[in-house]
């Protein structure tokens, strides 16, 4: 017996100091994924460049010892017994068939102008996703970019390890446009730096990256709706947060490098609906308050409110306001507060004020004089024509520009539509709740308006945005395929294009210009709504900041 218990031991033993000294006695089997080809949803053949992202992603993420990509054939024989499209059922049904660990599968979608990446990368033994992927872009070069980006996230997300960049091959010609680029390489949450390629007409439009070039950082996406965005000093520490509504939360978040943080957040009555935001010092005493325009469907007031930072959370200290609330930036004043009374019957009652605090109370100061047919919403006034003259710039009812004198004088209007937006309050007039108190009319509340001079060259330019509207048959209800925003300046007779920013999916819900990563210098920070389905789909948005590169412009000082 003693004889047998010492040659186990010795057994024992010897399996102990070979592992001790191989290291790889239990090293794990490296890691098996499989790439499943993405689902292209296309008018033309793209099947080439559904094969060069297999590809690229099997490059991208296969390591030796640790990581090994399922190859073609055993991939294509999978596919061959599918009776399905590639959907996660499938992926994860194929996926445990070949003994991967994680497979990747996805689509790309090319509408006209504009294509799309959806990619997801699952866990096949928690059947969970990973990385989720959802990427906007204008041409195929953009496809791999997006590809780039997601196999950069799984390396740094799942994998815990940073791949460097492919080195470049070849030389360039002064004509030609990189598709892998250091903006290609980055996390879409990351900074992107370079400018926006455009080929306008040929009649002194500039297009952006000609001769103006961009920064553009974007944040991840929120699984939401943003309808209202503004940036201000909202905890008083002297660096500026961005604040944003969405049905009935408003949330904090500062921006410091490339991490986007939330500092706070506010939910509101399911019953109410947030509209508006807007942010300003206007009690005086350091931080900036938070100003919300709530309203309820079916009643006719506002529970409009404010939310002030009180060293560890944001309260109310006013609400259940029946007031349109809005925050404007005038050129001799800066921040000041609009209220305008909603009226039973109807959106707004005659007169807008500027609202002061009085007593721990908000109220009405004195008139805010505005040309007629100009409520609170929609207009910006200042030095547009660059003749040392302040004029308003105003949206009509139907979303057109019009440039007018305190007196309601034209001197311009645009022969094409902007602004177009969702956000909305519904209402039933006097008369109509007499003859048909069931027909509800719906007002879109009009975009923002900015007459600022944002590329530092001296001269005032109008910057606004323009929404495309796919459902031009219907009354009540819009459907955006894009939306972009636009730099118009004055030019001898009339207003023209000086550059635009990129198209994006979706619609632009609401902008700001405002220093919103606290290095000096004001940024277009805009917020987008992409649904991520058909009409219907679900809501989803992202933060955009959008910056001339230091060396392009002088600096314009924050608020």
């Amino acid at each position: 017996m003693r004889k047998r218990v010492k040659s186990d031991m010795s057994i024992i033993l010897y399996f102990l100091i070979v592992l001790f000294f191989s290291g790889h006695g239990w090293a794990e089997a490296p890691k098996r994924v499989l790439i499943l080809p993405m689902t292209v949803h296309a008018e033309k053949d793209l099947s080439f460049l559904q094969r060069g992202i297999q590809d690229m992603l099997a490059t991208r993420l296969a390591q030796e010892g640790e990581i090994t990509v399922i190859g073609k054939e055993e991939t294509a024989q999978v596919l061959q017994r599918a009776q399905q499209a590639i959907d996660e059922k499938f992926a994860l049904r194929a996926a445990a068939s070949l003994k991967a660990d994680y497979v990747i599968f996805g689509s790309l979608t090319v509408l006209g102008d504009n294509i799309s990446t959806d990619a997801r990368f699952f866990d096949v033994s928690s059947r969970k996703p990973l990385v989720t992927f959802n990427q906007f872009g204008r041409d195929q070069a953009d496809a791999i970019a997006h590809i780039n980006q997601f196999a950069e996230q799984i390396n740094r997300d799942v994998f815990q390890r940073r791949i460097p960049p492919p080195a470049a091959t070849g030389t360039k010609s002064k004509d030609q446009t990189p598709l892998t680029t250091d903006k290609n390489r980055q996390h879409p949450e990351k900074l992107l730096s370079g400018g926006i390629r455009s080929s306008e007409s040929p009649t002194g439009v500039v297009g952006p990256g000609s001769d103006i070039n961009f920064e553009v950082w974007k944040s991840r996406k929120f699984r939401a709706a943003i309808r209202g965005i503004d940036v201000g000093d909202v905890t008083g520490n002297g660096q500026k947060e961005t604040v944003f509504i969405t049905t009935n939360t408003v949330h904090i978040y500062r921006k410091v490098g490339e991490q986007f943080s939330r500092i706070g957040e506010h939910q509101g009555s399911k019953a109410h609906s947030f509209t508006g935001v807007g942010t300003a010092d206007i009690n005086q005493n350091g931080k900036a308050e938070i100003y919300i325009t709530s309203h309820a469907e079916k009643i006719e007031r506002l529970f409009s409110f404010v939310l002030e930072w009180n060293g560890s959370r944001f309260e109310p200290i006013g609400k259940n306001l029946n007031w349109h609330l809005r925050v404007i930036r005038l050129p001799d004043r800066g921040n000041i507060l609009l209220g305008q009374e909603r009226a039973f019957r109807t959106l707004f009652k005659p007169g807008v004020f500027e609202m002061m605090w009085s007593g721990g109370r908000l109220t009405p100061a004195q008139d805010f004089i505005l040309p007629p047919r100009v409520n609170i919403y929609g207009f910006t006034y200042g030095d547009i024509l660059n003749n040392n003259r302040e004029m308003v710039a105003a949206f009509t009812r139907s979303d057109y520009i019009r440039i007018i004198d305190q007196s309601g004088a034209e001197e311009w209007s645009s022969s094409e539509r902007y602004g177009g937006t969702e956000n909305h309050m519904d209402y039933i007039p006097e008369v109509q709740a007499i003859y048909d108190p069931d027909q509800v009319h719906r007002y879109y509340i009009p975009q923002k308006l900015h007459i600022v001079d944002f590329d530092g060259d001296g001269l005032n330019e109008l910057i606004a945005v323009r929404n495309h509207d796919a459902s031009k048959i219907l009354k009540r209800f819009r459907l955006f395929k894009n939306g972009q925003i636009e730099c118009l300046a004055w030019k001898d007779l009339g207003m023209e294009l000086k550059w635009r920013t990129q198209k994006v999916a979706g619609h632009i819900s609401d902008y700001v210009i405002a220093d919103m990563n606290n290095d000096g210098k004001k940024e277009l920070v805009f917020s987008v709504a992409a649904r991520t389905g058909p009409v219907l789909g679900k809501d989803k948005s992202y933060i955009v900041s959008w910056g001339i590169q230091e060396n392009q412009a002088a600096e314009i000082t924050g608020d």
